[in-house]
């Protein structure tokens, strides 16, 4: 069992990264929290890297409460047999000229049953030139898989701008037999297409060497189910 809470207070001026990879066993319970308020002109990047666990339920609130300030998160999950993963990522924005930025690149396969129904970016009718904009990018390995994506986006001011994008599908097969006619195995154009969703995430990651880590766990991961 994992359990986390991570709070972030970021100063006037500030640049923050919080990075967070979690490759645990397939019987681990996560629970993940993040906690963020920022200053004027503060920046918070939020890396999530989630790969392990049967049960995996994690979320982050941003209270964007002064001017100028900025949050970035980008996240990859796998999911695969039996998993069950929750996400819930909140973005309030009371402060003047805010941006928010969070997209989220997943794959299921087996039976995963995947929720993001809370992910919301919220203004209120104080700021001024708020931008929030969320997306999501799922592949679907499996047709037992589950996914529910629910973005929501509550308004109160007319000077703002907020936007929502999901894409929930299966891999375009004939981009696979693209890539398998230039002499990729399945196994390869699979994996090749899945790091290009997933890079935008694993490379901020500071550390080559976990970079690589990611990689192979994410590699491995699509191999077992190719071979299962």
């Amino acid at each position: 069992v994992s359990a986390n809470l991570t709070r972030i207070r970021a100063a006037e001026g500030a640049h923050v990264v919080l990075v967070q990879v979690q490759l645990l066993g397939n019987r681990a319970r996560r629970w993940n929290a993040v906690a963020i308020e920022q200053g004027t002109s503060a920046r918070v990047e939020q890396v999530r890297i989630e790969l392990g666990g049967s049960v995996v339920a994690c979320g982050a609130r941003t209270l964007l409460n002064h001017n100028k300030c900025e949050y970035d998160l980008d996240a990859v999950y796998f999911g695969h047999s039996n998993d069950v993963l929750d996400f819930n990522d909140v973005s309030v924005h009371t402060g003047r000229d805010t941006l928010c930025e969070m997209h989220t690149a997943g794959v299921l396969t087996g039976s995963a049953d995947k929720n993001s129904a809370a992910v919301l970016s919220i203004f209120s009718a104080v700021p001024k030139r708020g931008v929030g904009h969320e997306s999501e990018d799922v592949l679907l390995f499996s047709p037992s898989a589950r996914n529910r994506t629910a973005p929501l986006i509550l308004c109160g001011e007319e000077e703002v701008e907020g936007q929502h994008a999901a894409s929930v599908g299966r891999l375009d097969e004939n981009k696979l037999y693209y890539l398998r006619s230039r002499g990729l195995s399945e196994a390869q154009a699979r994996r090749l297409m899945v790091d290009a969703r997933f890079a935008p995430a694993i490379d901020k990651i500071p550390l080559d060497s976990l970079q690589d880590e990611v990689r192979e766990n994410v590699a491995r991961r699509l191999n077992d189910e190719l071979d299962g």
